[in-house]
């Protein structure tokens, strides 16, 4: 009888099955384990870049996907140093802040956002010599409320800021300048004299 059964390669059978019977239990504890599976992001999202793809194995606390929020988008507006006296930028840790205009131009049409200007980086770039000031944009897909374009996520984009007010300033159009930002003046004494401008 045992010779029987090795030239029937019972045994070598059995193992077989009892290796099937484990891969199939396997199986049905990977798929318990997928159906309880569930990634969700803690806010509204695009999926940005993908770092896991089908049949590959992840383990607890590997990034799977890198996500932008499409709740509400950061513009940053780099302002010159030059030009930060003439603007009323918000205050670092101030939770008001300015609304400003957002607007680009892409083959002849032009569109708006309506923005908040919440806060400067505080530092200066080192290459550029500006400051960044961030604006905030609710809702940039336009999901909520159907009357604004969407303003993708890497739009560029150019900003109407409302500057401080300046008294005594005068509009000048641009034909009377003369080289070296200079204008003509008739002084007191009803004589000619050339006066630079800023």
């Amino acid at each position: 009888k045992e010779a029987s059964d090795l030239y029937l390669r019972k045994p070598q059978l059995e193992l077989a099955e009892a290796q099937l019977r484990a891969a199939q239990a396997d199986l049905k504890t990977a798929r318990d384990n997928l159906d309880r599976t569930v990634i969700r992001a803690p806010y509204d999202a695009l999926v940005k870049e993908r770092l896991a793809d089908i049949g590959q194995f992840i383990s607890p606390g590997v990034n799977v996907a890198k996500l932008v929020s499409i709740e509400v988008a950061k513009v940053r507006l780099p302002i010159p140093q030059g030009k930060l006296s003439y603007l009323k930028l918000p205050r670092i840790g101030n939770d008001d802040g300015e609304i400003i205009d957002l607007y680009t131009d892409t083959s002849g049409e032009v569109r708006h956002w309506t923005a908040i200007l919440n806060r400067t980086e505080g530092v200066f770039d080192e290459r550029s010599r500006a400051l960044f000031a961030v604006a905030y944009i609710v809702d940039p897909y336009a999901l909520k409320s159907e009357e604004n374009d969407p303003l993708r996520i890497g739009t560029f984009v150019n900003a109407n800021i409302l500057g401080r007010p300046i008294e005594n300033l005068v509009v000048l159009p641009k034909y009377v300048l003369r080289t070296g930002n200079e204008v003509l003046i008739v002084d007191e004494n009803n004589k000619l004299r050339s006066r630079k401008v800023a």
